[in-house]
């Protein structure tokens, strides 16, 4: 039996994935910051999602064990890496799995702890503040505007010394539990990235778990690391919308639609007017983000769609 020293809470049940994709340099960064958690070592699994260069397998033989990989390919997103990494706790008994993504720095050697001691049977899942480079609070948290179709990250603690209750954690971090997966599912693939720790939040808390902060845990986020800006906006607003369409009424996405046309639509485009090829595309990532969901709406006959996920329980092949 393993036990972290401050509080004496077990950690025999409990694992870390990391998740990563053509990021070899990053991803060392963030294992190499590991062993500084108290209850080390903790089984790892660094699940390589489809990296041209075989990272994973490069990555679990430079630091040995505890870190094994698991090959995903084709590339799956963010949603269906860490439904990978959530069914390899699963299949070793695991209650829960501390899920990071690559670009994630460990500076809180008792993370571990105070997250496990967040996590009582009825959460789903805890996040400690994630931080930028520079040490400045970038989430404590998220809240979601149904009637706006924006998700806000809050940058300062809603309470500033104990847990306390979100709509939403941010992904990067999270110690999720094995029990809340099973209940109600895994992150939806069909989010890639962007919006699926907010779904899957907003899907727990109406299935009555809670998501929880832990502003006490704290890790570095080098955000940006993986993702180019262009990319990441038009994925941003495609997921927006798949979000509304799963979580939100027929009012809601009626609401939030015209919001988005007549002044989220107009402030964007406005803040990238210059210079020109930023503007392409920004047009193009709403125009995108328009396109995707109504083909996608036209090909299901229905826009609203049901607010449920992959099954966790049963693992991959490849695991």
């Amino acid at each position: 039996m393993v036990y972290l020293p401050e509080g004496l809470i077990p950690l025999t049940f409990s694992g870390i994935v990391m998740l990563t994709w053509n990021g070899y340099a990053v991803a060392r960064k963030c294992l190499e910051t590991l062993p500084i958690l108290d209850g080390w070592p903790i089984p790892v699994a660094v699940v390589d999602n489809g990296s041209a260069t075989q990272e994973g397998a490069r990555l679990a033989k430079e630091f040995g064990a505890p870190v094994e990989s698991v090959r995903l390919d084709p590339n799956r997103g963010v949603s269906g890496g860490y439904n990978a990494g959530i069914r390899w706790a699963a299949n070793r008994g695991f209650s829960h799995v501390l899920l990071l993504n690559n670009d994630v720095l460990m500076i809180d050697r008792a993370l571990l702890c105070r997250l496990v001691d967040a996590a009582g049977p009825d959460v789903a899942a805890v996040a400690p503040l994630t931080l930028t480079r520079e040490g400045a609070v970038y989430s404590a948290g998220g809240t979601v505007s149904w009637w706006t179709g924006l998700s806000r990250h809050r940058h300062v603690p809603l309470v500033p010394d104990s847990p306390y209750d979100a709509a939403w954690l941010d992904g990067p971090c999270l110690l999720l539990s094995i029990a809340a997966a099973r209940a109600i599912g895994g992150l939806e693939e069909s989010f890639s990235s962007y919006w699926e720790d907010a779904d899957w939040c907003v899907r727990a808390t109406r299935a009555g778990w809670r998501c929880v902060v832990e502003p006490r845990a704290r890790v570095i986020h080098l955000r940006g690391a993986t993702n180019l800006a262009s990319a990441a906006e038009a994925i941003h607003l495609r997921n927006r919308f798949l979000f509304l369409r799963r979580n939100g009424s027929l009012r809601v996405n009626v609401i939030s639609m015209l919001f988005f046309l007549g002044v989220h639509v107009p402030v964007f485009l406005a803040r990238r007017v210059r210079p020109p090829d930023r503007l392409r595309s920004a047009v193009g990532a709403v125009v995108g983000a328009l396109d995707w969901n109504i083909r996608d709406a036209i090909r299901r006959r229905s826009w609203r769609l049901p607010a449920s996920g992959p099954d966790v329980g049963v693992p991959d092949n490849a695991l």
